[in-house]
């Protein structure tokens, strides 16, 4: 998680910083990772968005879906939106395993 200094740093490295802990799947940063999606600097908010849909899972998602109904902001929500929309389009493209093994050819 970000040190509770955080909020000094310039923000385009705490959007930085956000994308990180998403690329890595930090996933005890969930709750900073939401909190910063709130943030009022457009880009620690996006880089948190992002790093949500990186994290993706059940958590992930909610805090996404929970961005796009509520979010600070249309272009927030937007983002969310998208981020889900990518999410659900990559579990699609995910083939099912399948139960049994293909019999012999």
């Amino acid at each position: 998680m970000l040190p509770a200094h955080h909020v000094a740093l310039p923000n385009g490295i705490r959007g930085l910083a956000a994308r990180y802990l998403g690329a890595v799947k930090a996933l005890t940063a969930l709750t900073a990772l939401e909190r910063a999606a709130g943030d009022k600097d457009d880009v620690v908010g996006q880089g948190a968005i992002d790093a949500l849909a990186d994290l993706g899972g059940a958590g992930g998602r909610a805090a996404l879906a929970k961005i796009q109904k509520s979010g600070p902001g249309d272009e927030r929500r937007r983002l969310a939106r998208e981020a889900l929309a990518r999410l659900d389009q990559a579990a699609s493209a995910t083939p099912e395993p399948l139960s049994t093994p293909p019999g012999p050819i």
